[in-house]
């Protein structure tokens, strides 16, 4: 902006350029700055959104993996069933045997 005012000096139709030039930059640059603050409120809000979708997703997955972990028992507990009772038979006709 420098030479644009030393011109302005030079006449009065350029000083009026250059005042008008001014204004509209000095306004340019608030409203530049208003939109910086907006945004700034934008990505506060969007970073709290994220967060609680994370805190969210992860209560998912904690009861997810709470419901594996009952079924993944559960299938212990058959298969344990299951060789004890081929234990227990083999045992009987062992024993019937003797």
């Amino acid at each position: 902006m420098g030479r644009e005012g030393q011109n302005s000096v030079e006449s009065f139709e350029s000083s009026q350029a250059y005042s008008a030039f001014l204004t509209g930059a000095m306004a340019q640059r608030e409203k530049l700055r208003g939109s910086i603050a907006d945004l700034g409120l934008e990505i506060s809000a969007a970073k709290d959104d994220l967060a609680d979708a994370y805190r969210e997703l992860k209560s998912y997955e904690i009861a997810q993996a709470a419901r594996d972990a009952r079924e993944k028992h559960k299938q212990e507990l058959r298969e344990r069933e299951k060789m004890d009772e081929i234990g227990m038979g083999m045992h009987r006709r062992k024993s019937g045997a003797a």
